[in-house]
């Protein structure tokens, strides 16, 4: 599917979410770029680009791979907008990669003003809060849903009251908000108008699951390949536990047909581990048998996936009186791994492979 496009592809109508076959051929007449996700690659910039974000604010919180917030508080306003200017040219000279910064006096009013930076040129990539003339006057022609918080749900819930804009939305009455949206909601309109709802937080909260899932390149008509899809899920998300500090009590594993190809089945099963672990030849001990159980030689599975739940810090574990001795499965493998993406537009990971 296409999940990401250019100021260009979007002018000529390719849209977000479509299946990359349906435009194959309007791709190749207007020679469009195409490239494969490179995960390697993405993680590793974002790396880059947050480590030269530190280095200008004490209080740095990464909200996404691809975005964060900083407190900069302590800098005086006067040095303000030179210091954005300044970030933003060392992230460009350092990393190689543009960004946009807006800034206000709390998140959403900084994600507001980012927007706004990005889409119109004569901010040069930098837009403060306080140098819009006119702010609220200007509100009124940003749609609803470009605030940060108000996903599709409430913008279907605001609009079918009439609300299109942020104007719109930042004129309703608390009491209102507050019933359509809950106090979430409400923070947001609070924070529209100037509030500080939402701190800058160094520590993220404590993950309640993780997840790893994905699609197979091809239809599988294979337990061996299934198995093998599962292991490796299950050593990827192994990895954001230990990034996390966590460790689980139990899982959910599933396995799912096509639903494009009318194959939309689904079977999940929820297992609890013997003990606390995040060790690969315990989990896998466990959750092996269960993908036997739940297999089904007679269906065609397209994907696949692990959610480790009731996690907990690794220096807090919930002992056992008795545990049961587990077998060593080995893990399997297969010369022909039809499981895997199909990414034949894949480009080098250049900063995380010496040989590419």
């Amino acid at each position: 599917c296409i999940i990401a496009r250019n100021k260009l592809a979007k002018e000529l109508g390719v849209k977000m979410g479509e299946p990359f076959f349906q435009v194959r051929d309007f791709i190749d007449k207007h020679r469009f770029s195409v490239f494969s996700s490179n995960y390697n690659l993405y993680g590793d910039i974002s790396d880059r680009v947050m480590s030269v974000i530190k280095k200008f604010a004490m209080n740095v919180e990464v909200y996404s791979i691809d975005e964060c917030f900083i407190d900069l508080s302590d800098i005086p306003n006067e040095d303000l907008t030179d210091t954005l200017h300044l970030i933003r040219s060392e992230v460009k000279r350092q990393v190689g990669i543009p960004v946009s910064i807006g800034v206000g006096p709390n998140k959403t009013l900084a994600k507001l003003t980012s927007k706004i930076a990005k889409k119109q040129p004569q901010y040069d990539g930098v837009c403060s809060f306080w140098d819009i003339n006119n702010f609220r006057n200007k509100c009124y022609e940003i749609p609803v849903e470009e605030v940060w918080g108000i996903g599709r749900k409430w913008t279907k819930k605001l609009k079918n009251l009439g609300v299109e804009s942020v104007g719109q939305f930042m004129m309703m009455e608390n009491g209102i908000v507050k019933k359509l949206m809950n106090v979430n909601g409400l923070r947001t309109k609070m924070e529209l108008l100037g509030h500080y709802c939402h701190k800058v937080t160094m520590t993220p909260k404590q993950k309640k699951n993780i997840a790893s899932t994905r699609s197979f390149g091809q239809d599988v008509k294979s337990f061996e390949q299934v198995s093998e899809a599962m292991y490796h899920y299950v050593l990827w998300a192994i990895k954001k536990l230990r990034d996390n500090n966590l460790s689980p009590n139990d899982a959910t594993i599933f396995l799912s047909g096509n639903r494009h190809k009318e194959n939309n089945h689904f079977t999940s099963k929820f297992i609890t581990f013997h003990r606390q672990t995040r060790t690969i030849n315990e989990i896998w001990a466990q959750i092996e048998p269960h993908i036997r159980m739940i297999y089904d030689d007679n269906k065609t599975y397209k994907k696949c996936g692990i959610m480790f739940n009731r996690l907990m810090p690794e220096t807090i574990e919930q002992k056992s009186l008795f545990i049961d001795e587990l077998p060593i499965i080995e893990p399997p493998s297969n010369k022909i791994k039809k499981w895997e993406m199909r990414r034949g537009h894949l480009t080098k990971r250049y900063t995380t492979n010496w040989f590419e």
